[in-house]
């Protein structure tokens, strides 16, 4: 996923140098997920929280059948929703700014949920903000957890990551005012650091390298 950010930094004339810090596989097709894939009938609305979600999701879908015509589809941000219309879907509701719960939750659209059922794809252990509020608001809220987040495995690559690094002219100012790709890390970071966090509410590769360009 990082390749885009890597070539457009290659561009700007600089060196980047891949490290993987978390590594994304299929979540366990189980019983279960089987099953919610067979009754999306049932829902109103299915909602894609990442470009991965909506990657795999679709495929664990199509796998076994078709979406639904009736099913309204929602992404929390722009990036999915492209990934979503680059995969075939139709029409897919999605908040003008913003990439995350609370940006969904804004839209009119979500305020009256009572009485529609809603399926959320996600990775296994997401967060509870995005599915509580729609219950709060009168939906039935189920998910359908389509990946998860491993620890890449160490090998001799990461070796030759940390020697290519010693060649490079740091400058530690810079250094700290690196970009944060997630809105909630970012948060999480000005409660405990002193230096400035960049908020990328849409996690693109040109907002990111214009943020490190800072």
């Amino acid at each position: 996923q990082a390749q885009a950010l890597i070539d457009r930094v290659k561009a700007a004339g600089g060196r980047p140098i891949a490290f993987p810090a978390l590594e994304i596989v299929d979540a366990l097709e189980s019983r279960s997920l089987r099953s919610l894939i067979d009754r999306l009938d049932t829902f109103q609305l299915a909602i894609f929280i990442s470009p991965t979600a909506a990657s795999r999701g679709l495929s664990l879908v199509r796998r076994r059948r078709e979406l639904p015509p009736a099913l309204e589809l929602a992404a929390i941000g722009k990036g999915s929703a492209r990934e979503l219309q680059r995969l075939g879907a139709g029409n897919v509701l999605v908040p003008e700014s913003g990439a995350d719960s609370e940006a969904l939750l804004a839209l009119p659209q979500l305020a009256d949920m009572r009485g529609r059922a809603v399926v959320i794809f996600r990775g296994v252990g997401g967060r509870e903000l995005l599915g509580a509020t729609l219950k709060e608001r009168g939906a039935s809220v189920e998910y359908a957890e389509c990946y998860k987040r491993t620890r890449p495995r160490a090998d001799v690559q990461h070796g030759a990551v940390f020697r290519a690094a010693q060649d490079v002219d740091w400058d530690i100012d810079r250094e700290l005012r690196r970009g944060a790709v997630d809105f909630k890390v970012a948060e999480g970071a000005r409660a405990g650091l002193t230096f400035d966090v960049a908020d990328l509410h849409e996690i693109t590769s040109p907002s990111l390298l214009h943020e490190l360009g800072q």
